[in-house]
């Protein structure tokens, strides 16, 4: 959405590790740790929350965590339904896309 690159940091909800990995509009590199894996609702509970009128910060921004590895997020995945696990690929695509869907960037 920046239209260029950063350097993203964030820390486990569970463990506080640290992750961190640059992003641009062109993808991301250097994943620290590289198992890496990224949080977020599933479409099904988005869409349920969008028809109840919620905000994209409480139907979408509040679940999107990073944690160091698919094990490391089982727990808060567990303890959060309607919640799933992305590998950072993934999850960078279905960003990309939703930017691109919701402000014309990117596209």
């Amino acid at each position: 959405a920046l239209e260029r690159e950063v350097r993203v940091e964030s820390r486990s909800p569970l463990s506080g590790e640290r992750i961190s990995l640059t992003v641009s509009p062109e993808g991301y590199r250097d994943i620290d740790p590289t198992e890496a894996v990224m949080s977020m609702l599933t479409p099904e509970e988005v869409a349920a929350r969008t028809s109840r009128g919620e905000d994209v910060i409480t139907s979408l921004c509040h679940f999107l965590f990073f944690f160091s590895s698919e094990e490391a997020a089982r727990d808060w995945t567990a303890e959060h339904p309607g919640t799933v696990t992305f590998p950072l690929e993934e999850g960078f695509e279905l960003g990309r896309r939703w930017i691109a869907h919701k402000w014309g960037i990117g596209r």
